[in-house]
């Protein structure tokens, strides 16, 4: 695994945590997001991104990470489950 895996997966670990203690926010889903983005694994990214943006529906950052997170799904295909 090399340096940027480690990095989205310390990302995912710290975003799970915020979850099970029960304080998950809009920050939280963004950081899933982006964890999940940097492990190419974009069908969990775009469910990140859509819960961030039920809490914060006119945020355009979010908005724009949810069409590239799509895009890139469309384009590689679903997750291939290992």
């Amino acid at each position: 695994m090399d340096r940027k895996d480690w990095h989205g997966v310390a990302q995912e670990a710290a975003c799970l945590g915020w979850f099970a203690s029960g304080r998950s926010r809009y920050r939280t889903y963004l950081c899933l997001g982006y964890a999940q983005i940097q492990m190419g694994n974009y069908e969990a990214a775009v469910q990140a991104y859509t819960m961030a943006l039920k809490l914060k529906p006119d945020c355009a950052k979010t908005v724009a990470a949810l069409r590239y997170c799509r895009e890139q799904w469309t384009t590689s295909g679903p997750a291939d489950p290992a």
